[in-house]
């Protein structure tokens, strides 16, 4: 199930053409190319809702990252980030409109977006940390 999903997010995130670079695992260090998207496996619940119905719900983070070099914080801020956001809130919230994940109903939910700055190895960068949640109905 969650290979399917993560399979899934990469192909979303493969059809956003403002994307340069994308890593389906934790990055120890900074990505190649900008905008980049780091997304991997965070968190489940189970919550069983009658005596023969399960949801279950999968986390993955999904940070946008951004490079400085060239550019100004006003121009992330106003103009960069806002571009990238618009791209990927509609590819991800279309592709999870009541869809199915190996057999499962399937419903998508893109939540966070608190932007943030850092300094890595001597560039700047902005980073959007997001969450893509996952609600996918079973049967026991």
């Amino acid at each position: 199930m969650q290979q399917a999903i993560l399979q899934k997010i990469k192909e979303i995130l493969q059809g956003i053409t403002a994307i340069k670079e994308i890593y389906d695992y934790p990055l120890d260090g900074n990505p190649k190319k900008f905008p980049a998207a780091i997304f991997y496996f965070d968190s489940f619940d189970n919550s069983f809702e009658t005596v023969r119905d399960n949801f279950i719900v999968l986390r993955f983070k999904l940070f946008l990252v951004v490079n400085l070099s060239g550019t100004t914080e006003a121009e992330v801020y106003q103009s960069i980030m806002p571009k990238l956001m618009d791209a990927v809130v509609p590819a991800i919230n279309s592709a999870w409109n009541m869809g199915d994940v190996e057999g499962q109903r399937a419903w998508g939910l893109l939540t966070g977006g608190n932007v943030t700055l850092s300094v890595e190895q001597q560039a700047k960068q902005a980073t959007a940390d997001l969450t893509i949640q996952v609600k996918l109905s079973t049967s026991v």
